[in-house]
């Protein structure tokens, strides 16, 4: 599994492509710019997959402006978790309209996800869903390999923020809980919505939201 990171938007969001046999899963492509976009799509023009997918792990403006654009042009399905489906066609609620002072939301159609739903295609294990609510009522980590995507949830030494609608402070605390359970059989990678990677272990260890 090959994982290649790129910062986008202004607030500087992580998308990530994840490369994994015929399968391209790109995570949170948070830009509408062509040119940051171009460099998305050349890394995905010059491999050899054949399947894509766009996971996105919240609905807000952040990490949804490019989705509508990479959906069209590889004709890809998008998946997001059942309980965040209304961020992502509500501008009000995914902040778009009280930040950038525009309408952001997601045209094409949506795949919601079940809490610890395994997605598979052709017999073989995609991803996994984890439902940590919290920073959004319907935020998620995606979990492939050894690898977890954590979008606003956990960062390096911090957690998102809940002071948005529908966060909720209580709910990432239990998300930390969540979280921790995983560790018990394996260490694993984290890639956050923002900022730099880390491990689940480092975090456990170092991260004062854990210790609370």
């Amino acid at each position: 599994m090959q994982i290649h990171s790129f910062s986008v938007g202004w607030i500087q969001t992580n998308c990530y492509v994840v490369l994994q046999d015929s399968f391209c899963f790109i995570i949170d492509p948070g830009t509408n710019s062509e040119k940051q976009l171009s460099s998305i799509y050349n890394l995905i023009d010059q491999s050899s997959v054949s399947d894509l997918f766009i996971l996105l792990t919240h609905g807000h403006f952040d990490h949804i402006m490019g989705v509508d654009q990479i959906a069209q042009r590889y004709h890809c399905d998008v998946y997001i978790a059942k309980n965040e489906y209304a961020l992502a066609i509500d501008p009000f609620l995914n902040q778009s309209n009280a930040i950038l002072h525009k309408d952001i939301t997601i045209q094409s159609p949506m795949i919601q996800l079940s809490d610890r739903q395994i997605v598979t295609k052709n017999n073989q294990s995609l991803f996994e869903v984890i439902y940590t609510p919290g920073h959004t009522a319907g935020s998620c980590c995606y979990k492939m390999e050894n690898a977890i995507f954590s979008g606003d949830t956990l960062f390096a030494g911090s957690i998102g923020r809940t002071d948005f609608p529908t966060g909720n402070h209580e709910q990432i605390m239990n998300s930390m809980c969540i979280l921790r359970d995983y560790a018990k059989d394996q260490n694993f990678d984290i890639y956050p919505g923002h900022g730099e990677s880390t491990s689940l272990q480092t975090e456990i260890k170092t991260n004062p939201y854990f210790k609370l």
